[in-house]
């Protein structure tokens, strides 16, 4: 969670800190694709499953893990690269 509150501040984002409202944040402000948002979902209610001990949790297997660990990686690579001319601003001093 804090890469993504680090993100936020890069993009002057105001101050919300659930995951799904930064999910739609993002996609309504086009920092994240809604395709990307779904992915967010989806992964957020897997974490939620296994988290939570629900029964279709039973399921997950180890190469469902290492696809949902590759996922997370490519997520944060993607988080990383956002940021807005707020950010990018430099004062002269």
């Amino acid at each position: 969670m804090k890469k993504s509150l680090d993100m936020l501040v890069r993009v002057n984002a105001p101050n919300i800190g659930a995951t799904e409202e930064i999910v739609i944040f993002l996609q309504q402000e086009n920092y994240i694709s809604t395709r990307t948002g779904n992915i967010i979902f989806s992964l957020l209610n897997l974490r939620n499953a296994v988290a939570r001990d629900y029964p279709e949790a039973k399921d997950i297997k180890y190469s469902d893990a290492v696809e949902y660990f590759k996922i997370i990686e490519e997520l944060i690579a993607q988080f990383k690269e956002i940021s807005s001319e707020y950010y990018a601003y430099t004062p002269s001093v």
